[in-house]
C-alpha cells in the first residue's frame, strides 16, 4: 500500500522534531504535536516515523562501534602474538 506521505515530508517532519528538541528542550514533550499540527500530519504517524529514525540511527551507531571493536581486537591479537614471541624463551643451540 503506498504511503500517504512522501519520504521528503517524513524526513522533514523528523528533522523538525529533532531540531525543536535540540533548540528548546523544555518544549521537547510537545515537539511531535507541534510539528504534526504545522504539517497536517497525524501525531501517531509522526511518532512512528521518529521511532523508526531513532532506531535506524542507533543501528548505525552500533554498527560503527562494532567495526571499531573488531579493529581494536585485531590490533590486540597482533600485539599479543608479538609479545608471546618476544617473551617466550628461545631454545638454546
Amino acid at each position: 500500500m503506498p504511503s500517504k506521505y512522501p519520504n521528503e515530508v517524513r524526513q522533514r517532519a523528523v528533522r523538525l522534531v529533532w531540531k525543536i528538541r535540540e533548540e528548546q528542550p523544555t518544549e521537547a514533550r510537545y515537539s511531535i504535536t507541534t510539528v504534526a499540527q504545522r504539517l497536517g500530519i497525524h501525531p501517531a504517524s509522526l511518532r512512528v516515523w521518529i521511532n523508526h529514525a531513532e532506531t535506524a540511527e542507533r543501528i548505525q551507531d552500533l554498527e560503527r562501534q562494532t567495526a571499531e571493536l573488531l579493529w581494536a581486537n585485531e590490533i590486540l591479537k597482533g600485539a599479543s602474538t608479538f609479545l608471546v614471541h618476544q617473551l617466550s624463551p628461545r631454545p638454546s643451540r
